[in-house]
């Protein structure tokens, strides 16, 4: 196994990251000066406000199996902070702070401090982990460790942002880990006008892998490292009262690999992308959008690490709403394409639709609906590679409240029918999948604040290999004590597990107490039994695990 030795350039970034966030500071305390030696406000110089929660949770787990591995770690403590610190009601420093017992081995660690205050409503400086958008071409789904200035002085929006992306993790060789660059990112905005309304942007980002992250060495499989260049300009404009256009048009430049780039042959390429939006309004009660997007094969944003290339779309969205307001309706239908240069085997075109409603038919009954259509189909000459993919799903949602038995009582029916088929020839038999979901919910809320629910649940699930069904019983009851500081609440749960082969059944049992103290936040205690039988025919060992969990959360 390799490990992770101690980078110059790693410590570089960490003082970075540190001035970055002594500098927010200092801006902010200049700010207050400055304030108060002027006397823009009479009210309270400093208040505090936010949320703390903290909880500790155990869990133990027993089995037949004397190579049974538990499923969680046994002991785990979290914190989570939230802080809002007002001065003269004119600057506003948000903190947060998440703490854990637990760490992740990925790409940014669990444990974050951060603050991002906002100064006379227009001015937000960003410094420690924070989270921004410049556009939607160019970066707006990376959390930062860094700092950063958003600006909008009147109708100007001005934006430079400066951070670590990603942190650098060492190779695993024992885990078949190839190991993670560590990635820097600098991005800015420049323009005039609200989104919404008449605006003009100019954006930008760049993001770089650092190679000296780690030592690759000699023949080991390594990611590549990546350099990445992405420029656009976004408007949009009002066309009378009833139309209204926005889009952006974007240039990227990327090396596909930083490692080789002094050698003969590395690989860069330059693209672009764009995308349409066309708002129609002519009525309140009515309105239709149409949004197009192309994106370049060559065309990437490591500030959207989960934007696609290769692909032109196009979407129909209509949005009625009927009889004064309690009816909704709303539509899409949308055409994908790939393949935009030829440079496939075989092109790719996916139809996606989808229609939604809600109807409130009377002030005791409602109801709501989903249908969803996701077809796939690929022109490609040879059966064993060619595309025919069709997914349909519905979603049936009524509620109907009475008064009766001594209390409030709502039930709510939900039906959910899925399918997917398979075109090809070839692949057919293999790839056919269904499933079905259908509850019953019945509350009985009583004046004491007694509560009783019930519910009845199936679930269906069937494959080419496979075909499970699931059975569950569940009841709660609750009540709150003590002028409601008090709540409680007991769950029990049956749930039978049918295969063709066997039959599990599992029991649940889950007790949770919360008790608010008036000014000084809620105290909540959990625990949990879940039981699971596996049948008998079954070579798996039944098991037994306990939970429990202790927080307390407070507001101020």
């Amino acid at each position: 196994m390799s490990m992770h030795r101690d980078n110059p350039l790693q410590d570089r970034h960490v003082r970075k990251s540190l001035r970055l966030l002594s500098f927010v500071l200092a801006l902010c305390l200049l700010a207050l000066l400055a304030l108060s030696l002027t006397a823009v406000s009479q009210t309270q110089p400093v208040r505090l406000s936010g949320s703390l929660g903290v909880s500790t949770e155990l869990y133990s787990s027993s089995s037949s199996d004397p190579q049974w591995t538990p499923r969680s770690d046994q002991h785990v403590s979290r914190a989570v902070l939230r802080t809002t610190l007002t001065l003269y009601d004119q600057i506003d420093l948000p903190f947060e702070a998440y703490i854990s017992t637990q760490s992740s081995g990925y790409h940014q660690p669990f444990n974050q401090f951060g603050v991002s205050p906002l100064i006379a409503g227009w001015l937000r400086l960003h410094g420690g982990y924070f989270s921004s958008r410049v556009s939607e071409l160019t970066f707006g789904d990376e959390r930062l460790l860094g700092g950063g200035i958003d600006m909008s002085p009147g109708p100007w929006r001005i934006t430079a942002l400066y951070g670590r992306a990603r942190q650098g993790l060492a190779p695993d060789t024992a885990a078949g880990f190839g190991g993670d660059y560590r990635r820097m990112v600098t991005a800015a905005k420049v323009g005039y006008g609200k989104e919404g309304e008449f605006f003009l942007h100019l954006n930008a980002m760049r993001a770089t892998d650092d190679t000296a992250t780690f030592r690759v060495d000699e023949g080991r499989l390594a990611p590549a490292a990546r350099e990445n260049t992405t420029a656009s300009l976004g408007f949009g404009f009002p066309v009378g009262t009833v139309v209204r256009i926005a889009g952006e048009a974007a240039l990227s430049h990327t090396i596909n690999d930083l490692r080789v780039r002094s050698r003969d042959g590395y690989t860069a390429q330059v693209d672009g992308a764009a995308k349409v939006n066309l708002l129609i309004m002519p009525a309140q009660s009515w309105q239709v959008a149409l949004n197009s997007r192309w994106i370049g094969p060559g065309y990437f944003s490591l500030g959207y690490v989960q934007l696609p290339n290769d692909v032109f779309e196009f979407t129909l969205a209509p949005m009625v709403r009927l009889s004064e307001q309690r009816m909704h309706v709303r539509g899409s239908l949308g055409v994908m394409f790939n393949n935009l240069r030829n440079n496939r085997l075989a092109r790719t075109t996916r139809l996606i639709g989808s229609l939604s409603g809600s109807w409130q038919i009377s002030e005791q009954l409602g109801i709501s609906t989903n249908y969803s259509n996701y077809g796939m189909r690929s022109t490609h000459t040879k059966d064993s590679l060619r595309i025919d993919h069709l997914t349909h799903s519905l979603y049936l949602s009524p509620t109907y409240t009475f008064d009766g038995f001594g209390g409030d009582n709502s039930i709510n029916l939900n039906l959910m029918v899925q399918s997917a088929t398979d075109g090809n020839p070839v692949t057919t038999e293999g790839n056919k999948n269904s499933s079905e979901a259908l509850s019953l919910m019945h509350t009985l809320l009583f004046p004491s604040t007694l509560s009783l629910t019930t519910g009845v649940t199936w679930n269906s699930m069937a494959s080419s290999f496979s075909d499970t069904r699931i059975l569950s019983f569940t009841e709660t009851v609750g009540h709150n004590f003590f002028n409601n500081t008090l709540s409680t609440s007991l769950t029990g749960g049956y749930n039978i597990v049918s295969t063709a082969t066997t039959e599990d059944t599992q029991f649940s049992l889950r007790l949770s107490l919360g008790y608010t103290i008036e000014d000084y936040g809620t105290l909540s205690l959990a625990l949990s039994n879940n039981n699971y039988s596996y049948g008998q025919s079954v070579d798996r060992p039944s098991y037994d695990e306990w939970f429990g969990s202790l927080q307390y959360s407070v507001g101020f």
